[in-house]
């Protein structure tokens, strides 16, 4: 994919990944560069609106705050993490995972790798041109959308054992692209619903968050967030998933976070739904600490209240709850520039690709099929109806679709 790159895109330290224990000061010092955002800053919020309208213009499916090296050296990380994990190989650093790599990072895409594996997914791009800028106010760039590409995901036995040859390599070219989409902030809809899938329904992609999960310990309730919160029922207060919870080592927070993150039993847990973990907000601060993971906020939740499918992604950096409930800090930052472009944002980039204008990216069983409405494009469980937080003025159906 031909992202975008911001002109004063920050560079990972060398050499972060020489498993030497300094590196982890170099992964902070990084992620804490990356929020500067004064006068000529990478996430300064003018230049980054802008950055992002001219990669919309451009028609680059995603914006970089991170130089081509260092985009390389984290794809490749995550990548590495989870073919080894396929292939049967420990991911250890003989095997291309430096000592350093925190094991949160790991535990994740290794999870994903298996989800993907178990269900034989595959991922669907929305299809999507640049066609305008919004009239009015509002510069959030408006696409067409023209339907979906698909790209499996999943390794075949005889792809495993062949991991060099042309089918295993396309694979491997698709599970890149996702981590690309990933990184940059894209949102998924992993589809795990009766609704939409009512014979050999995948289990639900939020599993591996909950209790028995592979990630629950190093998960938490997160308090709020702004996705589909005009579905029927509490689909977003206290019914999230933040991970990692352990950034920065804090299990303490404020009476509501008592009341929501601690893990006090199961009442909680059937009203609010999520993981009782440490609190959601473990980051104390708009800081990195040391050491740090490369995935410091990653968001999942359901996207209705009944027959849910999975929603994912990578969001900039945690809210923090004791600057009260207003998004402010880092978090609050990124989600100004999310309101005016509606590209969501990330830890290291932005994506066009938000549920909020309907450009979805789907994670699903390779024979499912995207059932289209002009109404709300896609239809899944979570977005069947015309919702609040969906605008209609951001994407348009080509001609052939209607």
């Amino acid at each position: 994919m031909n992202f975008a790159t911001a002109h004063n895109a920050i560079t990972l330290p060398i050499p972060y990944n020489q498993n030497s224990p300094a590196d982890q000061n170099s992964v902070s010092t990084f992620i804490n560069k990356l929020f500067q955002n004064g006068t000529g800053q990478v996430r300064n919020p003018t230049a980054m609106t802008n950055g992002i309208l001219a990669a919309a213009q451009a028609d680059q499916p995603g914006y970089w705050l991170i130089d081509n090296a260092t985009q390389a050296a984290i794809l490749e990380l995550w990548f590495t993490i989870w073919t080894n994990h396929v292939l049967g190989i420990a991911n250890t650093p003989t095997n291309g995972v430096p000592a350093t790599t925190r094991a949160t990072d790991i535990a994740l895409f290794e999870s994903i790798a298996a989800y993907v594996q178990a269900n034989h997914s595959a991922l669907y791009v929305p299809d999507i041109t640049y066609h305008s800028p919004v009239a009015g106010p509002n510069s959030a760039p408006v696409y067409d959308i023209d339907g979906y590409e698909r790209a499996d995901l999943f390794l075949t036995n005889t792809e495993i054992a062949q991991p060099r040859g042309l089918a295993a390599a396309q694979k491997q070219f698709n599970i890149l692209a996702f981590l690309e989409l990933f990184a940059t902030g894209a949102h998924f809809v992993a589809i795990n619903s009766v609704d939409d899938i009512p014979f050999g329904t995948p289990p639900s992609f939020l599993d591996m968050f909950k209790e028995n999960g592979a990630l629950y310990e190093k998960t938490s309730t997160a308090y709020m967030h702004s996705h589909y919160s005009g579905a029927k029922g509490l689909t977003n207060i206290g019914a999230g998933y933040a991970y990692p919870n352990d950034i920065g080592g804090s299990t303490t927070g404020t009476m509501l976070g008592g009341y929501i993150g601690a893990r006090t039993g199961s009442t909680l847990r059937t009203i609010f739904g999520a993981a009782l973990g440490a609190l959601s907000d473990a980051i104390t601060a708009d800081d990195a600490p040391t050491p740090c993971p490369f995935v410091c906020s990653l968001l999942a939740g359901n996207t209705s209240w009944l027959a849910p499918n999975t929603f994912f992604q990578l969001e900039g950096w945690p809210g923090i709850l004791s600057r009260g409930f207003g998004a402010k800090g880092r978090h609050g930052q990124d989600f100004s520039v999310h309101q005016t472009t509606k590209w969501n944002i990330a830890t290291y980039g932005a994506s066009p690709f938000s549920e909020k204008r309907g450009t979805t990216v789907f994670l699903a069983p390779n024979n499912w099929n995207p059932v289209q409405s002009v109404t709300t494009w896609t239809q899944y469980a979570g977005s069947k109806t015309l919702q609040g937080w969906y605008d209609t003025n951001l994407i348009r159906p080509t001609a052939n679709l209607l």
